[in-house]
């Protein structure tokens, strides 16, 4: 299938390294954020893209992109690991989805159309793994941070694939060990 917009997510390069050429030859326009080893988001869209913003608060790390196409706000988002909870790398996944949540509030209020995707690093519910019992005591899939996206989506927004597929287990990230995608095996985040 043709595709009109891309929204990729862990590019991890500088904005020198990353493949603009390959990309315009292509028909795309590009915006990136991009971090050098980590992070790092960008669109890709065969339509024109304006107003690019590149952070909702402060920060440091390369996790958000936003732009307008046609009448459509677009946000590209890498949310934290979070990972291992006991440290910091949680506490920045908490802060980060507040302040995600404080934006998604705002431009719920403003009735324009918005579409989000990305890398949420959250494990929604029991649907989204094929065994729950293993993350228990993963950030993806603490109580504290399902209840932060539900908080984002009471807002007004939809999980998409969930509109489309409330019953069926699917996944979006398997292991690279122990055989996880031949197994099937996954999670959705």
């Amino acid at each position: 299938y043709p595709i009109d917009i891309l929204l990729l997510q862990e590019i991890k390069t500088i904005e020198e390294n990353f493949p603009y050429k390959i990309f315009e030859n292509l028909g795309y326009y590009i915006y990136t954020n991009c971090q050098k080893s980590y992070n790092g988001v960008a669109i890709l869209s065969k339509f024109e893209m304006k107003n690019p913003k590149f952070n909702f608060f402060e920060d440091s790390q390369a996790r958000f992109l936003e732009v307008d196409i046609l009448d459509y706000k677009i946000i590209c988002v890498y949310v934290p690991n979070g990972n291992p909870v006991s440290t910091d790398k949680y506490t920045y996944k908490i802060e980060w989805l507040d302040q995600f949540y404080s934006y998604c509030k705002s431009l719920s209020q403003t009735n324009k159309k918005v579409i989000i995707g990305g890398d949420f690093n959250i494990i929604q519910s029991n649907l989204d793994c094929y065994n729950e019992d293993d993350w228990t005591n993963d950030a993806l899939f603490k109580i504290e941070i399902k209840k932060k996206i539900r908080k984002i989506l009471h807002l007004g927004f939809y999980d998409s694939f969930r509109v489309k597929n409330n019953t069926n287990k699917a996944f979006s990230y398997w292991d690279y060990q122990g055989g996880a995608w031949q197994k099937d095996n996954g999670v959705r985040i």
